[in-house]
């Protein structure tokens, strides 16, 4: 018989070996820079694919291979994690900082002129810069670091302007601001003759000038008038004005050198200092560049003492410069009547000794009756003797005026020389004048007049002839 004997049969797996992850080991190097603080790390770690860093100052870093600049000297300690997925490894050491000079560069550079602080250039001429050098205690020599700013310099316009240096060390040190003064001058053109203006050309500091755009502005040998307008407005906002006698019934030449700082306009012309403000006005156009300008001007419907030149220049905005002003007149005063006496001055065409009808010692007058237009007449009297005049009335007494007459004011003894002086003007014409007038003398308590309440003759003279002998 076969027998079978059955056994159990034992199955065996066989188990994976253990895996072993690699170690982070951290690790790094350093080199000092004393002179700057500067401090470069070389990280040698291995098996690590992020860093952190703290370098003792208050820095960080997560830079492989970090730079740190230290501002002080001491000595810091470094740290250096360096990690990986499932490990991490710390390093430490300690950097000793011994700053060259004993710490950071806190010293600015100076900056030095090249030529002089203050220099003088013409009207229009090309600014050429000195320069400048900059030195640093760190840097060295960094004069072509300097920044020159000349912006603000206008070699169109007269005045002075300033040219400034700057400069920073590689540390961020800013040297003090240097400054050269360039001054622009203008000799202020050809000079002329003022005429009727005392102080054209301003050098006497606006003298007999007003308005509230007078500024005078001396610069080198030459003085003018500088206005800058900031607001533009009425022409007459800004006004400049020179008080004169202009006659009524003339004409005027008024020459003037001006020019701005851009095209711009100004109102010039003559008129009454009074109201109603009658004037004969132009208006002009100036340029950058210096312009002699003439205008032909007429009085036809104005004219008295309380007169003047006008310069309005509050239309426009922007800089007026103006010198050399000239007033002549060019008309003749001879009422067109010929006797053109060439030099501007009234004509006399007449001239007699009147006396007190009633005969009183020492009244004698000399009565000179000049011609200035065919609408106007001027009256002049002085004694005859060496008791002087000490008052003038005109119209006076029984006086009929003939139509259209006005007196131009009371007459006046402005140059103090005992001769006084009134006018008489006819706008529509006359053929002849009477002249009815009193006066007194220093030594006489009362008056003597030209006439006597028809007991006697009066004084009378035609218009554009002579005096009654």
């Amino acid at each position: 018989m076969l027998a079978l004997t059955l056994g159990s049969v034992a199955m065996f797996t066989a188990c994976d070996p253990e895996v072993i992850l690699p170690e982070v080991t951290a690790s790094f190097t350093s080199a000092v820079d004393n002179a700057t603080g500067t401090v470069t790390f070389t990280n040698t770690s291995t098996e690590a694919t992020t860093y952190a860093w703290t370098f003792g100052d208050g820095n960080s870093s997560s830079d492989e291979n970090p730079t740190n600049t230290y501002a002080e000297d001491g000595d810091y300690t470094v740290t250096l994690i360096a990690s990986s997925d499932n490990d991490a490894d710390t390093a430490t050491a300690t950097v000793t900082i011994a700053l060259e000079g004993g710490g950071v560069d806190e010293t600015a550079p100076v900056i030095t002129l090249t030529g002089e602080d203050s220099v003088s250039i013409t009207l229009g001429s090309t600014y050429e810069d000195a320069g400048a050098m900059a030195s640093d205690d760190v840097d060295g020599d960094i004069s072509a670091n300097i920044l020159v700013n000349d912006d603000a310099l206008n070699t169109s316009l007269p005045g002075t302007y300033s040219v400034t240096y700057n400069v920073s060390d590689a540390a961020g040190n800013a040297a003090a601001e240097v400054t050269r003064r360039v001054t622009v001058t203008w000799d202020g053109g050809t000079a002329i003759d003022g005429g009727l203006i005392g102080d054209g050309g301003f050098e006497n500091g606006g003298d007999g000038w007003d308005g509230n755009a007078l500024q005078v502005i001396t610069l080198g040998d030459n003085s003018y008038q500088f206005a800058d307008v900031a607001t533009a407005g009425n022409t007459f906002d800004v006004n400049l004005s020179y008080g004169l006698e202009i006659e009524q019934g003339q004409t005027y030449e008024l020459k003037f050198t001006a020019f701005s700082g851009a095209a711009r306009t100004m109102d010039v012309g003559i008129g009454l200092y009074q109201d109603p403000w009658t004037a004969d006005v132009e208006t002009i156009t100036l340029g950058t560049t210096p312009e002699e300008f003439t205008l032909e001007l007429s009085s036809a419907d104005f004219g008295n003492a309380n007169s003047r030149v006008i310069f309005d220049m509050g239309a426009d905005v922007g800089i007026v410069i103006i010198d050399n002003v000239s007033l002549v007149k060019t008309s003749t005063d001879d009422g067109g009547d010929g006797g053109d006496s060439g030099d501007g001055e009234a004509d006399v065409f007449c001239e007699t000794t009147v006396k007190a009808f009633g005969g009183d010692a020492g009244s004698d007058v000399i009565v000179s009756i000049y011609n200035v237009n065919s609408t106007t007449l001027e009256i002049a009297l002085k004694s005859a003797d060496d008791d002087p005049v000490d008052a003038l009335v005109l119209p006076a007494g029984d006086f009929t005026p003939v139509p259209g007459f006005t007196a131009e004011g009371q007459p006046q003894d402005n140059d103090g020389d005992g001769t006084w002086v009134a006018q008489m003007l006819y706008p529509e014409g006359t053929s002849n004048v009477t002249l009815y007038f009193l006066w007194s003398k220093v030594s006489f308590e009362g008056n003597w007049q030209s006439h006597n309440f028809g007991e006697g003759e009066i004084a009378t003279v035609d218009f554009n002839q002579v005096c009654p002998e």
